[in-house]
């Protein structure tokens, strides 16, 4: 009997492998380590012969169906798919297109694509800092696992067992996207998932005194522009990244609004923040300093581009804030959620999602006076000022 979606995705494992027959001399291979592996068995010259076709879920039913019927093609002809594959691969790595760091940055370029940039060069610097320079120039198919488990058990001995997950996941992204991309067969960070058990992740802690930051803040005595950031970050409530690319054609200063586009927001929904006075006064004198160019916050070394997330990470360590930038949306939340503030208001500040769109664009209209006295109020709260 054929196999189906629902029995691949729930084949458990045994002490013992065993395979799982499909059709035409395909099966899937069930490891007893966890690995599932689409195998088709097929007869050259009068010799049986092994075809190695990729992991699941990797490669789905479909797919290995797919690559089942064009190595029966190649069979057909008297070909062996084994050789062909080779071949290819030789190919790709002889035009340099199949090395593990060639891959990787092939796949983040495709992820800046879909307007994920810090994410693709988060993941990129990981990689620059201890996957490439150890296994950058090699195949991506001849990568064991014990080589991508070797330098996370490095990273765990130094005290970040944290960084070592995520190598592994980043470095499993690019080997499921060879995967995809006929680069090679499996992806050998699956084997090694459970090698280190990373400590949980400590979540964005709210500040009990907002007053006693925004006084740290005002301490600051480096960049100007920093630490008018970081307040903003205070009294605005937005995510780093929205902030420290803030264009000036984005503001309305005489409406005191600021619209930023979908493209630069998490749930990619264009998202107006209402602007307080003293935020507006603080955006002035930013924009006074930036010079000609269209960010408000613009890279000291780099004017072209926006401030980098690092330059205000480093600033809250230095001031020892009780918090990281991110952390100030919580703390945005926790005390007006304490204060008694409507929930709904809070939330449609934050910018999280809402659902149903035709809700959301009718909610955005509707409570923007009222967002605009919560901001107002927000301000007043953090910087002590009359109620």
């Amino acid at each position: 009997m054929p196999l189906t979606d629902a029995k691949v995705r729930n084949a458990k494992t045994e002490d013992k492998d065993y395979k799982l027959a499909d059709m035409g001399g395909l099966y899937l291979l069930v490891k007893k380590n966890g690995a599932k592996l689409w195998r088709l068995k097929y007869r050259l010259a009068g010799k049986e012969k092994l075809y190695a076709i990729g992991q699941y879920p990797q490669v789905s039913l479909s797919a290995a169906r797919q690559a089942r019927d064009e190595a029966k093609l190649l069979i057909t002809e008297g070909r062996s798919p084994v050789a062909v594959r080779q071949a290819e691969r030789l190919e790709n790595i002889e035009q340099g297109l199949s090395t593990f760091e060639a891959v990787a940055r092939e796949f983040y370029g495709r992820v800046r694509l879909q307007g994920k940039e810090t994410t693709a060069s988060q993941s990129i610097r990981l990689l620059e800092l201890y996957g490439f320079p150890k296994f950058g120039n090699l195949p991506l198919a001849s990568i064991k696992p014990i080589i991508i488990l070797n330098i996370m058990k490095q990273l765990e001995a130094r005290g970040v067992a944290n960084t070592a997950s995520r190598f592994r996941h980043v470095c499993g992204q690019v080997f499921r996207y060879g995967v995809a991309t006929l680069r090679c067969d499996v992806d050998p960070t699956a084997s090694i998932k459970r090698a280190i058990v990373a400590p949980p992740v400590k979540h964005h802690q709210p500040v009990e005194d907002p007053q006693a930051l925004w006084r740290k803040i005002q301490t600051y005595r480096g960049t100007g522009t920093t630490r008018i950031a970081l307040q903003l970050l205070m009294l605005l409530a937005v995510r780093t990244n929205e902030l420290r690319r803030m264009e000036k054609s984005e503001l309305d200063l005489e409406k005191k609004l600021w619209t930023i586009p979908a493209a630069k927001m998490k749930k990619r929904r264009t998202h107006v923040v209402p602007l307080p006075d003293r935020a507006i006064t603080l955006i002035q004198t930013a924009i006074d300093w930036s010079g000609d160019g269209s960010y408000v916050f613009p890279n000291q070394r780099s004017p072209g581009e926006a401030m980098s997330e690092a330059t205000l990470r480093k600033v809250m360590i230095a001031l020892e804030a009780p918090t990281s930038p991110h952390g100030l949306r919580a703390t945005f939340s926790t005390h007006l959620h304490g204060q008694g503030y409507p929930s709904h208001l809070i939330e449609m500040q934050l910018a999280h999602a809402e659902e149903n769109k035709m809700k959301a664009t009718y909610n955005h209209a509707q409570y923007l006076d009222e967002r605009r006295r919560l901001m107002e109020r927000w301000a007043d709260f953090v910087t002590q000022q009359s109620q």
